[in-house]
């Protein structure tokens, strides 16, 4: 599950890896990004509640995952979809995850010297537009809320989007979290980092007892088994 502006490319080093330990995988653009159609607000845009609805679309045509691994703020789509759809999983890995909608937004007021009534309109506007509160969009809060299996976090300190201290916190309120810290690496370059791949699949392995493949995959067509899967959602929540 790739982030806000990015595509299933950005996660493609793992494909092979994945595929190698006998795992089927499957890789998708969101609505309005990469090879999908546009979402509900139109082409080049995208928000959380579209992202988690295409997982729990994927989820429900592929069936159950045994792992999910998410880039940035598809960490807050993956528990979305966990508390709002049909999602469930064995495993999660969160790579360089977004910690809250909330401070973005404060962030983007404060550089353009927004005041709180123009912000608080915005927060409203949100709200009417996706369904949801921006109070919503808080990764630790979700993970209150929702079941909390095994979870590997990998977080790069000098991560200039999201602050090395909110995965800390995350680790706390998550009982058996792994947090496993980078250097050098930033918000994207982790993604392609060889030693997060294989920190990453050895996570995954890790669950699964025997060298046996996980599904059948000789029925997929070709794009399925490349790992590439385009889906635009419908809403299921």
């Amino acid at each position: 599950m790739h982030g806000w502006g990015g595509t299933s490319a950005q996660l493609g080093s793992l494909v092979a890896p994945l595929v190698s330990a006998h795992f089927r995988v499957v890789a998708f653009d969101a609505p309005g990004h990469g090879r999908s159609e546009a979402g509900a607000g139109g082409p080049g845009t995208g928000h959380a509640v579209e992202f988690g609805q295409a997982l729990d679309e994927v989820a429900a045509r592929f069936g159950p995952a045994h792992a999910v691994v998410a880039h940035s703020m598809g960490a807050i789509a993956t528990l979305l979809a966990v508390k709002h759809g049909w999602l469930g999983s064995e495993r999660l890995v969160f790579l360089a995850p977004m910690d809250t909608l909330a401070r973005y937004l404060d962030e983007f007021a404060q550089q353009l010297h927004i005041g709180p009534r123009v912000l608080d309109r915005l927060h409203r506007r949100i709200l009417v537009r996706v369904g949801y509160p921006v109070s919503e969009f808080d990764l630790a809060k979700l993970a209150t809320e929702v079941p909390r299996p095994p979870l590997l976090i990998v977080h790069d300190r000098g991560d200039r989007d999201v602050p090395f201290g909110f995965v800390e916190r995350l680790v706390e309120v998550w009982p058996g979290a792994t947090l496993q810290a980078t250097e050098g690496l930033g918000h994207r370059r982790i993604l392609s980092d060889p030693d997060v791949i294989a920190s990453a699949v050895q996570f995954v392995r890790d669950a699964d007892s025997t060298d046996a493949p996980r599904a059948d995959s000789s029925a997929a067509d070709a794009r399925d088994r490349s790992g590439q899967a385009s889906i635009a959602a419908a809403s299921s929540w």
